[in-house]
């Protein structure tokens, strides 16, 4: 039994991503049962620049689900590259 433990990619109130699993509402869910996630950006008027609202959606189980959203620009970016991170290392080693 390995005691190795995975560091920590994303931590917030909101959600933990670590390179196995993450952690939404209490829910760990393994990475393998994301995919596949995209980006949902919504915009208060057509043609606007930057995004009123920003969300991350992955298929858990077969059911589209809304797995993070803020309107922090910043926070998002940094949830999606832990997420990318995420998805490359659980590639590598499966």
């Amino acid at each position: 039994m390995s005691t190795e433990r995975k560091p920590v990619l994303y931590r917030s109130p909101q959600i933990t991503i670590t390179h196995r699993h993450v952690t939404v509402d209490g829910i760990r869910i393994p990475i393998g049962r994301l995919l596949p996630m995209e980006r949902c950006l919504t915009y208060r008027r057509p043609f606007q620049r930057t995004p009123r609202r920003m969300e991350i959606h992955a298929t858990i189980d077969g059911q589209w689900t809304v797995l993070y959203s803020t309107t922090d620009h910043r926070e998002f970016g940094r949830v999606w590259r832990a997420l990318i991170r995420a998805v490359e290392h659980h590639r590598d080693d499966g």
